[in-house]
């Protein structure tokens, strides 16, 4: 018999709680929305609706997965940064909204320059290029990381939001030796280096140290 989307919830709330998942409340509406494509105010107006059968077991595969530890954000493959959608999976680290912060006051330095030229190092997803160019009138930005897969992931998103003419992506590591002599000068330099170090990795919750790249979160010198 098909479940309506309250009885869904409170199915996957179950699911999630036994597993002890942090956010057993959250996801299971997450899910559905992204899969009915509603809103939050749109899915409590279709709260008492009956769910497609086909539709409700691929939310179970989904709540399942999240079960796992699988990030929310790997599951439905996008995230929200400062207002701009991304896709994400595991080839970047999933942008922090603490990471808005810097966004925000680098925006707001940028907007004294006529031309802004910034350097973005370690850009993973390209989240904070992406949200500078969607925000900066004439800005120019070189992003930088060390990985090829985060590179790629990053073009997509900046094409997906039409800023890819203002970025320029580079494929680079940051502590090469001759890497600042060849990098050029910029009005800015933006960027939100790994942080773990390698002693503390084991303490992480389950969704970073499982899914996450390690390569994003490690401090370069402190090799696992």
């Amino acid at each position: 018999m098909a479940l309506t989307v309250a009885e869904l919830i409170a199915e996957g709330i179950g699911c999630l709680k036994s597993a002890g998942i942090d956010d057993a409340e959250i996801a299971p509406r997450s899910i559905l929305q992204y899969l009915l494509k509603q809103t939050s105010s749109g899915l409590q107006v279709i709260i008492d609706k009956t769910v497609p059968e086909e539709t409700a077991e691929l939310y179970r595969k989904l709540v399942k997965k999240r079960c796992g530890h699988v990030p929310i954000q790997y599951i439905l493959g996008e995230v929200e940064f400062y207002n701009v959608k991304l896709g994400i999976d595991r080839r970047a680290m999933i942008p922090r909204p603490e990471t808005e912060i810097l966004v925000e006051n680098t925006i707001s330095i940028l907007n004294s320059f006529s031309n802004p030229y910034v350097l973005d190092i370690g850009t993973g997803s390209g989240n904070i290029a992406i949200a500078i160019a969607s925000n900066v009138d004439n800005v120019k930005i070189k992003a930088v990381d060390i990985s090829d897969e985060a590179l790629n992931l990053a073009v997509e998103n900046a094409r997906l939001n039409d800023v890819l003419d203002d970025i320029e992506f580079i494929q680079d590591d940051c502590l090469r030796e001759r890497f600042w002599e060849e990098v050029g000068r910029f009005d800015v330099i933006v960027s939100n280096p790994p942080y773990v170090d390698a002693g503390d990795f084991d303490k992480l919750q389950p969704e970073i140290k499982l899914y996450e790249p390690k390569i994003a979160l490690i401090t370069p010198g402190n090799p696992l």
